[in-house]
C-alpha cells in the first residue's frame, strides 16, 4: 500500500517488536522467581502492546497521508479490474470467432 521507500521503517519496526518481546520474557524470568506469575506478566504485557497497536493503527489509518496512498492503490486495482475485463472480453470474442470459423469450415 505505502511505497517502497517506507520498507525499511516496517522492517525496523518486526525487529524492535522482536527484540521488545524477548527483552520482555528476559525481564519477568529475571525479576519473578515464580514461573507462573512471570508468564502471566509476560502475556498481560504482551496483550497491552497488541491492545496499544491497534489503537495506533486505527488512529494512523485515519491520517491524511496514509488516506492518500490508501486512494491511490484502491484506484489503481480499478484500472487493473478495468484493463483485465477488457482483455477477457477480447479473449473471449476471438474464442466465439473461432468456434464460428471451425463451424464454418465443417
Amino acid at each position: 500500500m505505502l511505497p517502497s521507500r517506507y520498507t525499511q521503517a516496517v522492517m525496523t519496526g518486526e525487529s524492535a517488536a522482536g527484540l521488545i518481546a524477548s527483552s520482555v520474557r528476559i525481564l519477568t524470568k529475571l525479576f519473578m522467581s515464580n514461573n507462573h506469575l512471570s508468564t502471566i506478566t509476560f502475556y498481560l504485557i504482551g496483550i497491552v502492546f497488541i491492545l496499544s497497536c491497534l489503537i495506533i493503527y486505527v488512529l494512523i489509518q485515519r491520517t491524511s497521508f496514509i488516506g492518500y496512498y490508501v486512494k491511490i492503490c484502491e484506484d489503481a486495482k480499478k484500472i487493473e479490474e478495468i484493463e483485465f475485463q477488457t482483455t477477457f472480453k477480447k479473449t473471449r470474442r476471438h474464442s466465439s470467432l473461432d468456434e464460428v470459423k471451425l463451424k464454418l469450415i465443417e
